[in-house]
């Protein structure tokens, strides 16, 4: 997680897919982005060779601390689109 107020992201270009700490996968491409409030736990697991983006945090210098896996996740994780249908 970061330590920051927040931290956006805008997607440019590629895809990325993170893990979240609430127990979804969600995967972001160019024109889309992501909103993660400070101490928001979560992981990029894949990102594409061309990903680029842009991102905002407050205040501008922001730290990261590396985590072990939250306990409570499932083994599987739920893909964000299929969490909450409709």
């Amino acid at each position: 997680y970061h330590v920051c107020d927040f931290n956006f992201v805008y997607f440019l270009k590629g895809t990325v897919t993170f893990e979240l700490e609430d127990g979804t996968v969600s995967t972001f491409r160019e024109g889309e982005s992501i909103f993660l409030p400070g101490g928001f736990r979560h992981n990029e697991i894949y990102m594409s060779p061309d990903l680029e983006a842009i991102e905002f945090s407050m205040p501008g210098e922001i730290g990261t601390v590396i985590v072990e896996r939250p306990s409570h996740l499932p083994a599987v994780l739920t893909p964000a689109d299929s969490a909450n249908p409709g």
